[in-house]
């Protein structure tokens, strides 16, 4: 966990650890030609996770900046710590927008994302008593992974071609 490691000429590959069986999520680091980063997902929003941003903070990033965060979708391993980042580096964070609404909804509760429908959702699928009773004793875990998020973002579009900051388009 937190382990780099360049896996090509100007991109490096951050190990960050999930507390669930998947154990671990790949985010990316892209250098930008002016000594900062584009960073591709954050991880999770915990203690733990943010800790070993800090850790990559002063060593990986060695005071260069984080200039965009890109949050692929929704899920907390991807977006969870995208705010967080996106005030401490004054970063935007881009996204689609259906990703962006979603994980809004989810964390918000709204638009059939409450605790309510997916449990009944799961009912209705077959889910036996006592997993529903679990699920409803564990609460909104997405708040818990997401403790906040951007309130706007940079809208990524289907086929767009995204340039690392200063480069020559190709």
């Amino acid at each position: 966990p937190g382990e780099v490691i360049a896996v090509a000429p100007r991109v490096l590959w951050l190990r960050m650890p999930l507390p669930f069986a998947l154990d671990h999520i790949s985010l990316w680091l892209l250098a930008d030609r002016d000594d900062g980063f584009t960073l591709v997902d954050c991880g999770i929003g915990d203690a733990p996770t943010r800790a070993l941003w800090e850790r990559h903070v002063a060593t990986t990033l060695a005071a260069r900046p984080i200039r965009r965060i890109i949050a692929t979708h929704c899920h907390p391993d991807h977006v969870g710590n995208a705010a967080w980042l996106a005030q401490r580096f004054g970063a935007p964070v881009a996204m689609t927008h259906a990703e962006f609404l979603t994980a809004h909804a989810i964390r918000d509760e709204q638009s059939g994302h409450s605790r309510a429908a997916t449990i009944d959702l799961f009912r209705r699928h077959g889910m036996d008593a006592d997993a529903l009773a679990a699920l409803v004793a564990r609460g909104n875990g997405y708040r818990r992974l997401v403790p906040e998020l951007p309130g706007g973002f940079d809208r990524l579009l289907d086929g767009a071609t995204i340039h690392l900051v200063n480069s020559d388009p190709p």
